[in-house]
């Protein structure tokens, strides 16, 4: 590789890790986009989906919890692994078990190209890879690194107006990398509206932040804080802190960076995060609850939250975000 091209791919690399390294695994390589990246055969085969996946009962038109949707998605990428680009037209047909209302299916190629878009079939054939909500949020960028780590599929978030001169709206859209029997690569999604965070919203963040700082280690911190990026979202964020209790990342507010979680003291003066190391030794992850404030507040609230660690040369990360007993949906939290 000559050296011009190894430091586009370094700096490519620390942006895009994990979408990288699934594209690498597959033999495509994304710092060098061309027409038949996204048609490579895989050198080692993604995971295959069970056959074993159901639609929910009702398909389309009974999908209204993040639970639902995951199996949705799945049962449709599913049929993309089985019988390949013809299951398409099936994903078209209005009134199916694929299409009901606001709930629909929507194929892309690694590269943006739009493959299925039911609602709007004037994009299918076109590149929609600069598509931002009014946030800036790169919306297809946020679902490729959604399905960029090692599961092959996850969350992205972001702003999409439900319907033609509707007010945008917060959307959470699951999605799955998928190969055909072509040999050709797509991404399968879908999404619902105003679903207020959640254990599974969460516990999917937490476990992608962790890949990343084990992979990186602190030159993965940038990410976090990032307003457009996928690890902050409604009034969801990450935080990292090392094994002194301080503080490397606090994606809500960088003035709380430096500053030591293992000194916090709750309403009767315990510390009550000095054990958290220790409440997760031995463990891959810890659930706990605390008193802390939203985003932009000083009032604390009940928070759920999750702990993982990460290790990279030497150093030990403590990786965690969390959701509010109170959470809302996201559209009424000030958007990001």
């Amino acid at each position: 590789m000559h050296l011009r091209n190894a430091f586009n791919f370094r700096s490519l690399l620390k942006t895009f890790l994990p979408f990288y390294l699934s594209m690498l695994a597959i033999g495509a390589h994304a710092a060098e986009p061309d027409s038949t990246a996204s048609t490579n055969k895989p050198k080692t085969a993604l995971k295959k989906l069970s056959p074993e996946i159901q639609l929910p009962d009702d398909g389309a038109g009974n999908v209204r919890t993040p639970e639902q949707l995951v199996k949705y998605v799945r049962a449709a990428a599913l049929q993309v692994q089985l019988r390949g680009e013809t299951a398409f037209s099936d994903f078209r047909q209005p009134n199916s078990r694929w299409w009901q209302g606001d709930q629909y299916l929507i194929v892309n190629t690694f590269l943006g190209l739009v493959v299925v878009n039911p609602t709007n079939p004037k994009l299918e054939g076109k590149n929609e890879h600069s598509l931002r909500d009014p946030s800036g949020r790169a919306i297809l960028g946020l679902i490729q690194r959604a399905v960029s780590g090692s599961t092959g599929e996850g969350w992205a978030h972001y702003r999409w107006a439900p319907r033609a001169n509707a007010q945008p709206e917060w959307k959470s859209t699951y999605a799955v990398q998928v190969q055909a029997p072509s040999g050709k690569l797509y991404i399968i999604g879908s999404g619902l509206y105003d679903v207020p965070a959640n254990k599974i919203f969460v516990t999917d963040v937490v476990n992608k932040a962790t890949e990343l700082v084990a992979a990186l280690g602190p030159d993965a911190f940038p990410q976090f804080r990032e307003a457009t990026g996928p690890f902050r979202f409604g009034e969801t964020y990450v935080f990292v802190f090392d094994a002194t209790g301080k503080y490397r990342v606090y994606g809500a507010d960088p003035n709380r960076e430096g500053t030591n979680v293992f000194e916090l003291k709750d309403k009767a003066g315990h510390l009550w995060a000095a054990d958290l190391p220790e409440r997760l030794a031995g463990r891959e992850s810890l659930w706990y609850d605390c008193e802390w404030p939203t985003p932009g507040s000083n009032e604390p609230q009940l928070k759920h939250c999750l702990l993982r660690k990460a290790h990279y040369q030497g150093e030990t990360f403590y990786v965690g975000s969390g959701w509010y007993a109170n959470s809302t949906p996201a559209t009424q939290t000030k958007a990001n």
